[in-house]
């Protein structure tokens, strides 16, 4: 079951869609290059044989063409190169990571909505319950409006800003071992990026080592060598796609962590702190 700050089988579709989409412009921008440029520049062919697997060989008038999977002459498997797969994965993974940041921007939003009272006297009876929920009401779904919601259901039955605040602390850890599920998937997809590459590396070297396995000596040497450089360009291109994943994913959790917490001291400052304390009365 999802809540409203888990992401849906809905958009983890759309996500896999983004990450064809993305990997699709790099090929395609991949191809622009080199044919437009590659042939000036050694740069520029090497950028695109790494980064989008694309065996380009020369036609009659010397200009630079791309040699698509399973053609004449062909040694790679571009647009089925393992380099694409790893496309897909980050574009997925960062737009998954998008829609997160979209929620938790969401969750700080209503924090700043002024659903309680903030001045310094204000404080919150049991009559006055009713009309805190009433400015919960279109926030209803919001990890701060459930922390609140909570605590005044346990203030209503016991009377006691003390379990109160327990109920806060207890649902604001609950949040938080949600959170680590929720990025899950997203994690998954980071560390399949780099092990992707290392089957890529895998094949690569497999293909190579053909040229040496019938003792033949038929296969000429570009395309052992050009396997050999497949093979080390997708680990290359995997283990840098990981670093920048990895180092968004960190920024964007913590943010979220940050906003659970925020939430959770908005509510002890604001609500428990404010609440009514019979208590008091019988000393």
């Amino acid at each position: 079951m999802t809540t409203p700050r888990s992401l849906t089988n809905r958009n983890y579709v759309t996500a896999l869609l983004i990450g064809v989409v993305f990997a699709a412009a790099v090929a395609a921008l991949g191809t622009m290059l080199a044919v437009t440029l590659g042939q000036h520049s050694a740069a520029v062919r090497w950028v695109a044989k790494a980064f989008c697997d694309l065996n380009l060989v020369a036609d009659a008038g010397g200009r630079l063409r791309v040699s698509w999977c399973f053609s004449a002459g062909s040694t790679n498997l571009f647009p089925l190169s393992i380099q694409a797969i790893t496309y897909v994965a980050f574009g997925m993974a960062c737009m998954l990571l998008y829609m997160r940041r979209r929620i938790y921007q969401r969750e700080s939003d209503v924090i700043q909505a002024g659903l309680l009272p903030q001045d310094e006297r204000t404080l919150i009876q049991p009559a006055d319950i009713a009309n805190v929920r009433e400015k919960l009401a279109p926030h209803k779904s919001a990890l701060v409006t459930t922390l609140i919601e909570r605590a005044l259901q346990q203030y209503q039955t016991t009377l006691s800003t003390a379990v109160a605040a327990a109920i806060v602390s207890s649902t604001t850890e609950v949040f938080q071992e949600e959170l680590d599920s929720n990025y899950a998937v997203i994690k998954y997809l980071a560390w399949a990026i780099p092990s992707l590459g290392f089957v890529g590396t895998v094949l690569g070297i497999g293909r190579a080592l053909t040229g040496f396995g019938d003792g033949s000596g038929d296969l000429p040497m570009q395309f052992i060598t050009s396997n050999l450089s497949t093979a080390f360009d997708t680990t290359f291109v995997a283990l840098l796609l990981s670093l920048c994943l990895m180092l968004v994913i960190g920024i964007c959790q913590a943010r979220e962590e940050a906003v659970i917490t925020r939430a959770h001291d908005y509510c002890l400052a604001n609500l428990v702190n404010r609440l009514f304390n019979p208590e008091h009365l019988t000393r």
